[in-house]
């Protein structure tokens, strides 16, 4: 008989403090970061500068010499729903990395990223993927000024998380400001619904085969690249799953522990944002997919839930921290 364990933990974090606060008003801290700016402006001038060279940068070969300034920043620019606008707009969830190349007409490989030119006054724009070399997140670099352009195209993002969602298309938007570097980071990431990810497949998930007492060399078939290897002979395998979901901006974790070749256990690890409300959605989500958890305590007085509904499985859970993100930790036999 194989069980499933979820787990849930609470409480606060221990505050780290800085070993060493930079002052604002010391003189060469202030020279370095202007130093430090300058040099990510050059970075994204010369960048857009090679993928819509003028003729007369050519001719000139400065470093000084500025890309046309492309279309302003605005609603029709935007969009508008919160998703990929510009050149972008094509892309879509579950792209690779040369799909994404082939997708977006010079799009430049940059290290174990993807830079796009925008086309749009002041903006650049990279694509992260992950380790399945699918498209994980977009992030589009912009001035601290865009903000009240944002919100008029696409209202105001949730106050605690300052995220929008397109739910039409799945995506996560995010907005990152940087009052020191004058700068904006908008980050959009696919999501996966909780509820789409967790289901009544044979090992209580949306897959439809059982992973649970299959051997690893027929998971790396039947997974490819989202089957990554054991870091060390007795470590677990892992699947990559989706970069984030409804209730976190981070991604989930499905761990794959083994014996003698084959799957013995899983375990599913998932982020909540907004810790009291996220959390509750999570539970919330498990029961729409497993029926009514049953709450228990263990020897040492932790909540612990658990479902019986999946035949030959046994589901469990509690929440807990992995590193320093409080997590819900399900537990697959």
């Amino acid at each position: 008989m194989c069980g499933l364990i979820l787990l849930f933990a609470c409480n606060g974090r221990d505050e780290v403090k800085p070993a060493r606060v930079a002052d604002p008003l010391d003189p060469l801290t202030e020279r370095e970061r202007k130093l430090d700016q300058k040099e990510r402006e050059l970075d994204r001038k010369l960048r857009d500068l090679s993928a819509n060279p003028s003729s007369d940068a050519m001719v000139s070969g400065s470093r000084d010499v500025l890309p046309e300034k492309g279309v302003p920043l605005d609603k029709h620019s935007l969009g508008p729903l919160p998703r990929p606008f510009g050149p972008l707009a094509p892309l879509k969830a579950g792209m690779t990395r040369d799909e994404v190349l082939a997708k977006i007409p010079g799009a430049m490989r940059d290290a174990a990223l993807v830079w796009i030119p925008t086309g749009i006054e002041d903006a650049s724009a990279e694509i992260a993927f992950d380790a399945a070399d699918r498209l994980d997140t977009i992030t589009y670099h912009m001035p601290l000024t865009a903000r009240p352009i944002l919100v008029g195209a696409w209202g105001a993002p949730a106050p605690q998380t300052n995220t929008w969602f397109e739910r039409q298309s799945r995506w996560r938007v995010t907005l990152g400001e940087d009052a020191t570097q004058s700068r904006i980071d908008l980050s959009m990431t696919p999501y996966t619904p909780l509820a789409d990810i967790i289901g009544r497949g044979p090992d209580a998930l949306a897959e439809t085969k059982p992973i649970l007492g299959t051997t690893l060399v027929q998971l790396r078939e039947r997974f490819g690249a989202r089957f990554v290897e054991p870091a060390e002979p007795d470590a677990p395998a892992e699947l990559v799953m989706p970069a984030a979901t409804d209730i976190c901006n981070g991604s989930t974790d499905l761990l794959l522990e083994h014996a003698n070749g084959r799957v013995t256990k899983l375990k599913l690890l998932q982020c909540f944002d907004e810790e009291d409300v996220n959390r509750r959605a999570a539970l919330a989500a498990m029961e729409q997919r497993w029926g009514r958890a049953v709450p228990t305590r263990t020897a040492d007085d932790r909540l612990v839930f658990a479902w019986s509904t999946v035949p030959g499985r046994r589901v469990e859970a509690q929440v807990t921290q992995n590193g320093d993100t409080w997590v819900w930790e399900v537990t697959i036999r």
